[in-house]
């Protein structure tokens, strides 16, 4: 074992470099385990009479090596193998004598393992045939570091190697890898199997390397540069794939030309698995997905869950080129994959639908969800250390993705879409096939950006944690410019700023100062002009005084805006009037006062009052973040006495726009309008509008009663069924139930799934838990049903009582699957706002410690503190301004 340098990194030891591997493995999807050889072509770059690979849950049956050297050659039998004990995964090969300087040597094993549920490393994959019996594929899930549990490797991104892969299976199952097959013939002297024998791949990392074995219909496709393009679907649902299929072929071929590099594989397959931890996996040429991220049924499906498989889609086939031809050198730079696939994919989406304002969508979902995230003291640089593999999973998260997206995205505003497009052209060919950090791609911008220094800019933004808060005051004269400054903004607002920092890293972060570009926008103009904020304060000049100002035109820069009051009372009063021209624009303003407020910088009201004159507001996007900020309000206030007026303000607010768009879509009607159907539909039900509730059950009633009459369009369904279980009894339950466990389409049946979690009889709440934790929901989908139970007023402390209760049977189910514990937690977790329920947190994972959740518990913690601190400062003024406006 070695340590890297200063970063102090669990390394493999530098003796040896693969550099082709030729693995078999013959899987039993009956006795769930496989047998394996490998054979690894190595460079000896130092002496060395060791071999030091990793290996997790395998067991070795022999292992030998072969070399070749100047002074001649030979071979040697391993004379044993020890596992380290400290579980880095390392298997330390012993061999008699020390592999010379400069050898090449082959090393090969043969090995056993297990076919595991745990969607990680080689595992299987349960479904259903045509006619409902059950049997089982098996696929690979070997991101981050679960290679190792299939087959004896170096399992490291820096080491890129080829792969020879051949599959021993039944004759009746499809067998798929990263290359196309070469060579398909029966197994010698086993009647029932075949061989098949891929390709030789390219160059990659270990993670990428994949295969599924299993039952599949396939539909095919070309680019337009002749790379064909397969959709590998569940037996019967071929039309299922069509959407996807359309898509990947589309944004294969607008990949090849943006980056003018053309996709380097012979094919591209992409397969619906069944039981799938993350949502999919870019593993080079053969991408796998969960089925609802793939699979779009022409009748069932909604507008969103189209739009979802396209993002999904093209954030895959964005990684064909950053993450598989150019791949980060270590885990610290996981951003170089995940927030360029983000910023890129959504980019190609916003290319083949122009219509579906992908940009705006980008501002509500990254850049809000980055802010929210990196506003917590437990936030982390984009570049953040890592020096062991486990602890990898917990960042994938919104600040490698999201913030890593939103970066991206302030650094192409600030050079310009055509040297922004040279530069990556410039990466991606230097670095084609190997790997980088993140400096190498700053040199790469550089160079495209006629003398802007990108490093300069971006080194701030990436290798420290948090965005700032810039505060905007005009002169008492109101002068023609404006006083700026900016400072850390934590979501715990000043309370948290007097405080001492709690160490030396969060002390340097809270002097934190980040290069500015802020674009301006005046009344009476939409032209914006940038001006430059490079220190702690400065001033800004601004034309026509007396005017509305809204700096951060269009939402580039990553930070939070706070005007002063004089600022604040004219922005207010041009979103009433309808002067803001740009959606994104008052999009910003609404969610920063919701953000300001819960930080205490603001009064509560203030956001409410801004809130409340938004009635005319017609896009999807702008309405659908202020559902998120009513909604999360309404959580922390659900158990105060203002709940029923917050619930009338809501009514108010979603009132009439729902009213103008009705149950029923218009022919001609827009996706973005469809969505805000469901989101206005969906808000009035939370509310607990009479209409929207009777207008539920009649149509639940009808449809029930005959689906082909009278049916549910599929973006309503989810509104539908939840707010029928919601406002009925066990009747509705055990109906929704019944559709769950009927449902074909993997979509459906989370439909059904979460509305089961809507009902307000603790004993359906605690049943609908107990299916969760069961056989008949798979562990891909616990933190789906858990969701709306803790989203419910009448369910969240049951729904915590429940996994303190089950803590070890959820454990178990959820076992290797790295990302669904931390997702569980802090869906279970976030909502708790008294000081007795973070006690009672930080007291159950004292005493049961969950390290791959460990700092989403403290990051659990922190937004207890906060909504605490929100809801105590604000009740007061909150209930006040609720009787003044919405007296009951």
């Amino acid at each position: 074992m070695e340590t890297g340098n200063s970063e102090n990194r669990v390394l493999l030891p530098a003796n040896v470099v693969p550099k082709n591997y030729k693995i078999w493995l013959k899987p039993d999807l009956t006795a769930f385990t496989f047998h394996g050889t490998v054979s690894i072509e190595l460079e000896v770059v130092r002496e060395t009479d060791r071999i030091v690979v990793h290996a997790a849950e395998l067991k070795v049956r022999s292992a030998s090596v072969t070399y070749t050297s100047a002074g001649g050659g030979g071979r040697l039998e391993a004379s044993g193998w020890t596992e380290e004990p400290d579980g880095n995964d390392m298997l330390t090969l012993s061999f008699g004598q020390p592999l010379p300087l400069g050898a090449g040597a082959t090393l090969t094993m043969a090995f056993d393992g297990i076919l595991n549920d745990n969607m990680a490393g080689f595992y299987r994959s349960k479904y259903s045939t045509l006619d409902g019996e059950q049997r089982y594929a098996a696929t690979t899930q070997f991101q981050p570091t679960d290679a190792r549990r299939c087959f004896p490797c170096f399992d490291e991104p820096a080491l890129k190697a080829t792969f020879e892969i051949s599959l021993t299976l039944p004759d009746h199952l499809v067998a798929l890898s990263n290359m196309p097959v070469a060579l398909e013939m029966p197994a010698a002297a086993e009647p029932g199997l075949k061989t098949v024998v891929f390709e030789r791949s390219l160059p990659m990392s270990t993670y990428l390397v994949a295969f599924v074995l299993g039952e599949f219909d396939c539909i095919e496709g070309r680019t337009s540069e002749g790379v064909v393009v397969r959709v590998y679907t569940p037996l019967g649902k071929k039309e299922q794939g069509e959407f996807a299929l359309s898509v990947a072929t589309r944004t294969l071929s607008y990949f090849s030309s943006y980056f003018d590099i053309a996709y380097p594989l012979p094919k591209l397959d992409m397969v619906a698995i069944p039981d799938f931890a993350a949502g999919a996996m870019e593993n080079w040429g053969l991408v796998t997905y969960r089925e609802t991220a793939l699979l779009v049924d022409p009748l069932q499906s909604g507008v969103q869950g189209r739009q979802r498989v396209a993002e999904v889609v093209a954030h895959e086939l964005a990684h064909q080129w950053f993450g598989n031809l150019v791949t980060m050198q270590w885990w610290d730079n996981l951003w170089l994959n995940e927030g360029f696939a983000s910023y890129i994919g959504n980019q190609a989406v916003a290319a083949l639908f122009p219509e579906w304002d992908m940009w705006l969508d980008f501002v509500n979902q990254y850049f809000s969800s980055a802010l929210e995230l990196d506003s917590l003291d437990n936030s982390h640089a984009i570049e953040i250390e890592v020096k062991h593999s486990n602890e990898i999973n917990e960042i994938f998260d919104a600040i490698s993705y999201d913030k890593g997206a939103s970066v991206i995205r302030m650094i192409a505003q600030q050079i310009g879409p055509e040297a922004f497009r040279r530069g990556l052209h410039i990466y991606l060919k230097r670095f084609e096939y190997g790997n980088t950090v993140t400096a190498d791609l700053w040199r790469a911008l550089s160079e495209a950006a006629d003398g802007f220094d990108v490093a300069l800019f971006a080194d701030k933004w990436t290798k420290t944690a948090g965005y700032p808060l810039v505060s905007v005051e005009l002169g008492a004269d109101d002068a023609a410019d404006l006083a700026v400054s900016q400072s850390r903004f934590f979501v715990s607002g000043h309370v948290q700023q007097q405080q001492p920092a709690a160490d030396a890293a969060a002390a340097d972060a809270e002097q934190q100062l980040w290069p500015l570009y802020l674009p301006v926008r005046v009344a009476g103009s939409e032209a914006v002009t940038v001006q430059p904020l490079l220190g702690r304060s400065g001033r800004v000049p601004v034309c026509g005084g007396g005017g509305w100002v809204k700096l951060n035109a269009e939402c580039v820069a990553l930070v939070r805006v706070k005007y002063d009051s004089r600022l604040t009372q004219r922005l207010g009063a041009a979103l009433a009037a309808g002067e803001l021209q740009s959606p994104v624009d008052r999009l910003e303003l609404l969610n920063d006062a919701f953000a300001l407020a819960k930080a205490g910088f603001v009064p509560t009201v203030d956001a409410l009052a801004l809130a409340d004159g938004m009635r005319g507001e017609t896009n999807y996007t702008v309405w659908s973040n202020l559902a998120g900020n009513l909604a999360a309000l309404c959580s922390v206030w659900s158990d105060e006495p203002a709940y029923p007026q917050l619930q009338a303000l809501g009514r108010e607010l979603f009132g009439p726009i729902g009213t103008r768009l009705g149950w029923q879509a218009a022919a001609d009607e827009s996706q973005l309008d469809t969505l805000l159907r469901t989101t206005v539909l969906g808000m009035l039900s939370l509310f607990d509008a009479p209409a929207v509730i009777a207008e539920c059950r009649r149509r639940f009633a009808a449809y029930r009663a005959d689906a082909q009459a009278a049916p549910i369009p599929p973006d309503l369904r989810g509104v539908v069924y939840a707010c029928v279980v919601k406002n009925g009894g066990a009747a509705e339950w055990d109906e929704l139930l019944g559709m769950y466990r009927t449902a074909t389409l993997q979509e459906e049946k989370l439909r059904a799934l979460r509305a089961l979690g809507a009902s307000r009889q603790p004993a359906l709440l605690r049943a609908t838990l107990e299916l969760a934790v069961s056989p008949e929901v798979r562990a891909q989908d616990i933190a789906t049903a858990f969701y709306p139970v803790a989203a419910n007023p009448v369910g969240r402390n049951l729904a915590w009582a429940f996994f303190q209760e089950r803590f070890e049977t959820i454990q178990e189910i959820l076992k290797d699957a790295g990302l669904l514990m931390p997702r569980l937690i802090s869906i279970l977790t976030d909502n708790f706002s008294t000081q007795a329920k973070l006690q009672e947190v930080e007291a159950f994972f004292a005493s049961h410690p969950v390290p791959a959740a460990e700092r989403t518990i403290k990051q659990s913690c922190e937004l207890i503190r906060a909504n605490t601190r929100w809801r105590d400062s604000n009740v007061s003024s909150v209930q006040a301004w609720l009787n003044a406006n919405y007296p009951l």
